[in-house]
């Protein structure tokens, strides 16, 4: 496990120390899913990186193992395939069903871990352990309890160990936070506290955790580490082969689900609306079709032993679908079989009771397709599965097959039978689906046009386009180029084999505002269609980048509000016209410099020296651009604003104030001057393919999909047509931003 950590944990990046925590709170749900545990405590401390969790469950079991000859705690955390929680049902287990699969989670913390210490509460007794990158320091050692003797529980704390994990990879507690809500909301008989010690007490903003920027190291690129009323059916026993539908009396309004803080910084997740209340806070910046989410929750369907838990919204506002899917409170974020099944039966069912509808679908009509029954539609299936089938220790998609037709069955039934006990919201949900048929035909005449472009795609690229000569696909990369004028310097600097430069226009078109007619028909946007090679909006799988021309698509925008908000819309246009793009890694952000320190040949004149004093004045007046956050910060000290060479006799490039000040550290006063770059087009070609272009110096932010629901809760927010929401973001960060950093 230590030489190959990525089999287990996918990386050593921030996405595999996340995981570590994962692993050990799956195990403290697990107890909460099996009814023996109604409390879970996790802290983290940002400046040791100790993570603990706590659980008041039965706590795991201390007995010798009879294979091993050593205590059942110090088997389970040494030895693989040893978690036992399935094969022989629940009565040889313990568990009816879990998030574990492979029996290896808890021993894989602990052999990445430079330190593990656990506490187990159990039949009286207090049981300790520690270990070192996963051998045991002492045998299992136990105490009676003097106090509390029916205390039952267990308690793991450990430590990422430095030599695995990728240099100055630490905890986000926004990403955990994330996680936590989600299971408060999937386990709503739960209550889940979190607590951040040490570090800023600044908050990240989500946008950064919902694209977060993984570190990680490739070739010759350095990457930065940068949630109307509607028959509900209630809970079937577990005992019933197939959960009978009964009406669940409506939850008292209230606004959109949130946490709570103690005195002694505590935050409290309980929700005991489950995922009604947590289809209410997807859908928390949108405006619903019907007041109340469509509910439904049978387990043991069949006498299968497969639960399946759905809630549905839809909402006026939205032209695109978030949907999350769940296996034993595990999320899925590839998605798998159940979401398959929730798709299909959608579609179908709302074809079929629009066919019966007066206003629905005519006699002769083509069906729906389903990107158009979902449009708008925020949802969560949530499925128990007693012998899941996941792809990977990771267990990013579900392949059971049986579990498609169980989820296809019970959101037909359910669903369909509330949709018909309450036509006003299926009128609403109708209507928006066929207004998304009939712009989708519109937009289907523009569509064919960028389809015709793509046929010859030599002779039909962007005139502005200067492409690549390489075949290659993977070497080859195209930069996304703000203006004209640094779009020249970029196309004399670049490497003309591999390196491809687009220049933008100014900012292009705002997609969250409009529908898929408008985009097809703007000249800008269809540029970027067809010199990407990006197809048809919205496909997924293989088929969604299979004319992809170019291995990256790195966006290279100033350093100003300008280039922000450019950047913003690109990335805007990105997601929804290709999530996959993201999902697959293509995506880059190039990183120019902000400064350059010149140095004073031939000694220094007071003339030098007074321009040199009036340039760092300057300087510390206007020096801003945009705000990075701390993890971010922290990486760009780590890759950038090294000098071209190490004699102070050499020009260096700076990439943010601390670069400078650091630049500047050993340099008398007038031996230097300081060149302030406000724009791409203030840099000559030497000086872009130096910084910015080459791939031995250059710095790239690789831009990845970490919550898909969030990251569209994001853009929405940002850049759809609601002004209220986005204000209460700028009032709610405001305060937390330098006002001396911002480019005003």
């Amino acid at each position: 496990m230590r030489k190959r950590p990525g089999m287990y944990i996918g990386s050593t990046g921030v996405r595999g120390l996340h995981h570590l925590v994962y692993e050990i709170l799956d195990n403290s749900i697990d107890e909460v899913q099996a009814g023996e545990a109604r409390s879970v405590e996790v802290s983290v401390d940002l400046e040791t990186g100790w993570v603990t969790v706590a659980d008041d469950g039965r706590g795991i079991p201390t007995a010798v193992h009879p294979a091993t000859g050593k205590s059942s705690l110090e088997t389970v955390l040494t030895v693989l395939h040893a978690g036992g929680k399935f094969g022989g049902g629940e009565a040889s287990s313990g568990y009816r069903v879990s998030g574990g699969l492979h029996g290896v989670g808890v021993s894989v913390v602990n052999a990445l871990s430079s330190a593990l210490r656990v506490t187990v509460w159990r039949e009286g007794q207090e049981h300790t352990q520690s270990f070192e990158r996963g051998v045991a320091l002492a045998p299992l050692a136990s105490r009676p309890l003097s106090e509390d003797r029916g205390r039952t529980g267990t308690k793991v704390a450990f430590r990422f160990d430095d030599e695995i994990f990728s240099p100055g990879v630490a905890f986000e507690p926004e990403t955990i936070r994330a996680r936590l809500r989600e299971l408060a909301f999937l386990n709503s008989s739960a209550t889940i506290r979190f607590k951040v010690i040490g570090g800023s007490s600044k908050k990240a903003v989500a946008a950064r955790r919902a694209l977060a920027f993984i570190e990680e190291e490739e070739g010759d690129i350095k990457y930065d580490d940068s949630s109307a009323s509607s028959p509900a059916t209630a809970t079937a026993d577990d005992d019933d082969d197939e959960g009978s539908s009964s009406s669940r009396p409506p939850p008292p309004s209230s606004p959109v689900p949130s946490s709570t803080f103690d005195a002694d910084g505590w935050e409290t997740f309980h929700f005991a609306g489950g995922l009604e209340e947590y289809v209410r806070w997807l859908n928390r910046d949108k405006s619903p079709l019907h007041p109340r989410p469509f509910y439904a929750r049978v387990d043991n369907v069949g006498g299968s032993g497969v639960g399946v838990e759905v809630a549905l919204q839809w909402c006026a506002d939205s032209f695109s679908d978030t949907l999350v899917g769940f296996v034993n409170s595990v999320k899925t974020v590839d998605g798998g079989t159940h979401m398959d099944g929730l798709k299909a039966a959608l579609t179908r069912t709302i074809n079929s009771l629009a066919r019966s509808s007066k206003s629905g679908l005519r006699e002769g009509d083509p069906s729906l397709p389903g990107d158009h029954v979902r449009e708008g539609l925020g949802g969560v299936v949530a499925v128990r599965v007693p012998d899941p089938e996941f792809e990977g220790q990771t267990k990013t998609r579900l392949g059971n097959p049986e579990v498609r037709k169980i989820v296809d069955g019970v959101v037909a039934k359910e669903v369909g039978a509330a949709l018909e006990l309450d036509p006003r919201a299926f009128d609403a949900i109708i209507g928006k689906a066929m207004q998304a048929f009939k712009a989708a035909e519109a937009a289907k005449r523009a569509r064919e046009l960028v389809r015709r472009k793509s046929v010859l795609v030599k002779s039909t690229l962007p005139g502005k386009l200067a492409d690549c000569t390489g075949a290659d696909k993977e070497r080859s990369e195209i930069f996304l180029v703000e203006g004209d004028s640094a779009g020249g310097s970029a196309k004399q600097a670049r490497d003309r084999r591999t390196q491809a430069i687009l220049p933008l226009r100014g900012k292009i078109l705002n997609v969250e505002r409009k529908d898929d007619a408008s985009l097809y028909k703007n000249a800008e946007i269809s540029d970027l269609i067809v010199a990407l090679g990006l197809g048809v909006k919205g496909e997924s799988g293989e088929r969604a980048l299979a004319g992809l021309r170019y291995g990256k698509v790195i966006l290279l925008t100033d350093a100003d509000v300008d280039g922000a908000h450019i950047r913003t819309l690109l990335l805007t246009f990105l997601f929804r016209y290709s999530r996959e793009l993201f999902e697959r890694g293509h995506v880059f952000v190039g990183v120019p410099p902000l400064y350059k320190v010149n140095p004073v040949r031939g000694g220094g004149s007071r003339r030098k020296k007074a321009a040199a004093a009036a340039s760092e004045e300057e300087v510390e007046e206007e020096a801003g651009g945009e705000v990075e956050s701390e993890a971010e910060a922290a990486s760009s000290k780590a890759n950038k604003g090294t000098p071209s060479s190490s004699s102070s006799t050499a020009a260096v490039y700076c990439y943010d104030d601390e670069d400078l000040a650091k630049a500047l550290k050993d340099r008398p006063s007038g031996s230097y001057t300081i060149q302030r770059f406000k724009g791409l087009g203030e840099m000559m070609p030497q000086q872009l393919w130096e910084t910015t272009l080459d791939p031995a110096s250059r710095t790239l932010r690789r831009l990845t999909l970490e919550d898909a629901a969030e990251a569209s809760h994001l853009f929405t927010l940002l850049m759809g047509d609601r002004v209220g929401p986005r204000r209460e973001l700028i009032e709610s960060h405001g305060t937390r931003l330098n006002l001396e950093d911002l480019d005003i």
